[in-house]
């Protein structure tokens, strides 16, 4: 089923500028999609553009917060004209089926208030656990952050190449490296293979209903030097996320 994001954009038009900022306001709540099982997770943003002002979260209709508020600012200056937006992020989920509706947002600006539309949310019964090889293998705590590990063959000779591919899914807007710790590997001798500059893909990919941004962290050429079962540990990565100059970050 196809997601219908429904938002609402006010612009003012007002005969000064605010800041030193453009002119034209924009308020706007979206979510990535509007059905969902219940336990699964909906993100809801609400972005105000061009204002300063601080805006509380809507109501949610008896949706939960799992996680959030999260900050991320943005400026852009063309020809002169300078534009700045504030977006604030929430994970919410459903713990039963059933439709709930998130109310407007609002924000005072100039002496009025502006709002976004109302939001419906479908919410069906829970799915089954996941049976996709990325979810099971890396989601851990948080479901908006994991990594894999992935091998193009789980069966081999002694001397066989073995290539391990670690991937990192995202659906935070930025993130900064906080450290990492290599894997141990026993029983094999590794070779890097060179990736150059790290970069997300440039298009999301979907696992179990949810879009990720997704880049490829390592790769590594693996040669066993032994018989039996041989393990991979894993490979630990600390990020901070969604930092401006208004958040911290996390």
């Amino acid at each position: 089923m196809g997601t219908v994001l429904r938002s609402l954009i006010v612009v003012l038009l007002i005969p000064f500028t605010l800041g030193g900022f453009g002119q034209e306001i924009a308020f706007t709540a979206v979510v990535d999609r509007n059905t969902v099982a219940a336990g699964e997770h909906i993100l809801l943003t609400v972005t105000l553009t061009n204002s300063q002002q601080r805006f509380a979260p809507p109501d949610l209709g008896g949706l939960v917060i799992v996680r959030g508020p999260s900050e991320s600012s943005s400026f852009s200056n063309v020809n002169g004209r300078m534009s700045m937006s504030v977006a604030r992020s929430w994970v919410l989920t459903a713990t039963k089926p059933g439709t709930f509706t998130i109310g407007p947002a609002r924000v005072q600006v100039g002496g009025g208030v502006i709002a976004t539309d109302p939001i419906t949310i479908t919410v069906g019964k829970a799915a089954a656990a996941p049976s996709d090889p990325y979810t099971a293998q890396g989601q851990g705590r948080d479901p908006n952050l994991f990594a894999t590990i992935s091998l193009n063959r789980n069966k081999g000779y002694v001397g066989e190449q073995v290539i391990a591919t670690y991937t990192l899914y995202s659906r935070y807007t930025s993130l900064e490296p906080a450290g990492s710790e290599l894997p141990k590997l026993d029983g094999f001798w590794a070779e890097e293979v060179d990736l150059g500059n790290i970069r997300f893909e440039d298009r999301p990919r979907t696992i179990n209903g949810v879009q990720y941004r997704v880049a490829v962290l390592r790769q590594q050429v693996l040669f066993p030097q032994r018989s039996g079962k041989l393990r991979i540990e894993p490979l630990k990565l600390s990020y901070v996320a969604d930092r401006s100059f208004i958040n911290r970050g996390r």
